[in-house]
């Protein structure tokens, strides 16, 4: 069981099936977690969010996540 900042987050570090986001189809993944103070996106482009995860087949749930403009 997890939250946004995942499961064994530590101080500044995103746990397993945390929430990471990345801008662009190569863009470099960065820790979304539970914060909720603006995140400036590193360039523009689409928003693409994942879970820090690579084992996808016993991952259930779902996170509410809110968009806004500056």
């Amino acid at each position: 069981m997890a939250g946004p900042e995942g499961h064994g987050a530590k101080a500044a570090k995103l746990g397993a099936g945390g929430l990471i986001g990345r801008v662009g189809y190569n863009g470099k993944p960065f820790p979304i977690g539970n914060t909720r103070t603006p995140i400036v996106m590193p360039k523009s482009g689409k928003l693409f969010l994942g879970i820090n995860d690579f084992i996808f087949g016993d991952n259930a749930g779902s996170f509410a996540v809110t968009i806004s403009p500056p």
